[in-house]
């Protein structure tokens, strides 16, 4: 249930922001910075937990991730709403928004990949389809969701990202 919950937040932001006008106010930057630090703290300590093989530091830092850059997403798509489409400050919010996509589809993908290395393929899965969602050209997203897909026995799913994977190299 927390699962469909949180992906229809994702839906609605990621809906709210395709038709959105990009743009960042002045009085935002503060606070991007400060949440900036905090995602370069999160990806840091994620980075350590990857190489150290500690799955559920991965999966507990991905999940802060995620909120953290769904949170600033909310806010980005506030402020696109209160700036022109021409100005510096848009320009600032379209990058952030870049930014914050790889963010949560880096966070999917690595959390994806700690329910893989642990056997759990049907929540990798998810996560993975999830990772596309925010970022589709994430690197090795595409073999990671289409072996998923295969030991799930989701031929159709395998296919369509491995040929994405084979096509992109």
């Amino acid at each position: 249930m927390a699962s469909a919950v949180r992906f229809l937040q994702l839906l609605a932001v990621t809906a709210s922001l395709s038709g959105a006008v990009l743009g960042q106010s002045v009085s935002q930057s503060s606070s991007s910075n400060t949440e900036t630090r905090r995602l370069e703290d999160l990806v840091a300590k994620q980075r350590e937990a990857i190489a150290e093989g500690n799955s559920s530091g991965v999966v507990a830092s991905s999940r802060a991730l995620i909120e953290i850059a769904l949170d600033e997403l909310v806010k980005v798509h506030s402020a696109l709403k209160q700036v022109q489409r021409s100005s510096t400050a848009a320009d600032r919010l379209a990058s952030r928004e870049r930014e914050l996509r790889k963010i949560l589809g880096s966070a999917f993908d690595d959390w994806g990949t700690a329910e893989a290395r642990q056997r759990r393929y049907q929540e990798a899965l998810a996560h993975f389809q999830d990772a596309e969602k925010w970022n589709p050209s994430a690197p090795g997203l595409m073999k990671n969701l289409g072996m998923a897909a295969f030991r799930l026995e989701e031929y159709n799913e395998s296919v369509r990202a491995l040929s994405e994977a084979v096509a992109a190299n």
